[in-house]
């Protein structure tokens, strides 16, 4: 409740670092046969404008040049003025699409959590199942992540700490989860996401093979010495002292930030 301190055990909204966990399913799928990183995405996806010139890599790597619907400063009025309002990845992605691209397909680097969405349409399409119950049974139960939830797919696991601004307005519901979905979503403790870095990067989680194409060759962000590789933040030795995997997370009232320090084997 409001005034109580939070506790170690409380799980957060963990914003964007849910893309961890859609990339890593992915590259499962990719392992698998049951895609291939490199088909267009026009192979699941047949609505989306011009995604036959699209591939489910450039998703993963935000080299797409898909418009961020994060960026729709309409979308954004219409998702706070009714935070019970559930919106489907159709009508997100629809959004997005009503606005040119940044650049054409491969040809650079703009984050953009549309691709993300796109990518949990993708996963559906692939294996017939919903995006949430496919990261629990693949990531979540073997990884023993029992802090960890897909807000608006299946009840939060354990106790949601309230998410608030500077000056104090509470900002733990103000828009409803079905709006981040596969690009935001989760819930989870921070040490379920210290144990989730371990299983990712340390390959538990993943084969060897995609776990180095997640790394491999990241494209370049603008900022110094940071890269972007398949759903992941490749940060070089000269900024942090020592090579570190990651990414980072915001929600209304929520700030988080995942990084593993493979020299160390330290999350």
């Amino acid at each position: 409740a409001p005034g109580d301190p939070m506790r170690a055990d409380h799980v957060l909204r963990i914003g964007s670092v849910t893309k961890t966990y859609v990339a890593a399913a992915v590259l499962q799928l990719a392992h698998e046969g049951a895609l291939d990183l490199d088909d267009p995405i026009s192979t699941w996806i047949t609505t989306y404008p011009g995604a036959d010139g699209i591939t489910v890599r450039q998703l993963l790597n935000h080299s797409s040049g898909i418009f961020d619907y994060t960026e729709d400063e309409e979308l954004r009025l219409a998702a706070m003025a009714d935070p019970a309002r559930a919106w489907s990845p159709e009508e997100i992605v629809a959004a997005a699409a009503a606005h040119d691209p940044y650049f054409a397909p491969g040809a650079g680097w703009h984050y953009s959590s549309t691709n993300y969405i796109l990518l949990g349409m993708i996963i559906e399409a692939a294996t017939g199942e919903g995006v949430a119950g496919v990261i629990r049974d693949r990531l979540l139960e073997p990884n023993a992540l029992s802090s960890t939830s897909f807000d608006g797919e299946e009840p939060i696991a354990g106790e949601l700490a309230r998410g608030y601004t500077g000056d104090g307005t509470d900002m733990t519901s103000v828009i409803h989860p079905s709006l981040p979905w596969s690009a935001g979503a989760l819930v989870a403790s921070a040490g379920d996401i210290a144990r989730w870095a371990v299983a990712l990067y340390g390959g538990a989680a993943l084969d060897p093979g995609s776990l180095a194409e997640m790394l491999a060759g990241p494209v370049p962000t603008g900022v110094e010495g940071q890269g972007y590789g398949l759903g992941t933040l490749v940060i070089g030795r000269e900024v942090l002292g020592v090579p570190a995997f990651g990414h980072d997370g915001g929600a209304p009232g929520y700030a988080t930030m995942m990084l593993y320090y493979p020299e160390q084997q330290a999350a």
